[in-house]
């Protein structure tokens, strides 16, 4: 699948009006979970985090239906975040909980002079974890993203970046339903989420 992703040559990212959209791509982080090249080479993005590999990192790519976050230093880390008696600590960790069956679930991989692959996908995780709970997020600009269950693994870590510091959403996407789901994944009210259709 790699390979087929590193040949071809045909993908692009959708232009996008960053003034329009009142985008400072030096003070913005982009998160992406595709594993094409396309954020990667394109010069203006500057921080990048790519959540689950990319094409041209071997043994890197994560399907949808895999997680990279191990159960306990997930829950640890909502702990430190949530006092445990708070009603998002009891809603995180029933999430976790939920999860946790299928978590950890990526093959061992090549280890020796290979780089350690789970360890560089695990620090991708830390760090999106880390940017959530600076408490500098202000607003999500989710750009794409379909809110899709085989995705529960990054639904999980939008639900509790929309919980902790109450950012404004926003979301791009042709597909105005995604609204139904990006409401129940953030936990906040369809009218907080703001809507923007990609080639308007």
């Amino acid at each position: 699948m790699a390979e087929i992703f590193r040949a071809e040559k045909s993908l692009q990212l959708r232009s996008l009006d960053q003034l329009e959209h009142g985008i400072d791509l030096d003070r913005t982080i982009v998160v992406t979970s595709n594993w094409d090249d396309c954020v990667w080479s394109d010069k203006r993005f500057k921080h990048l985090i790519y959540l689950h590999g990319h094409c041209k990192i071997k043994n890197s790519i994560v399907l949808p239906t895999q997680f990279v976050t191990d159960e306990y230093p997930l829950k640890y880390w909502i702990d430190l975040q949530y006092k445990n008696s708070s009603y998002e600590a009891r809603v995180a960790l029933g999430n976790v909980k939920l999860i946790s069956g299928w978590l950890k679930v990526i093959p061992d991989l090549p280890r020796g002079d290979e780089q350690d692959v789970q360890l560089e996908l695990s620090y991708a995780h830390d760090l999106l974890r880390e940017v959530i709970s600076c408490g500098k997020l202000k607003r999500m600009l989710i750009w794409g993203y379909g809110f899709n269950l085989y995705d529960a693994e990054v639904n999980l870590l939008l639900t509790l970046a929309s919980q902790m510091y109450n950012p404004k959403i926003e979301i791009i996407n042709p597909d105005p339903t995604v609204l139904l789901k990006a409401a129940q994944v953030l936990a906040v009210p369809i009218n907080n989420i703001g809507y923007h259709h990609p080639s308007k």
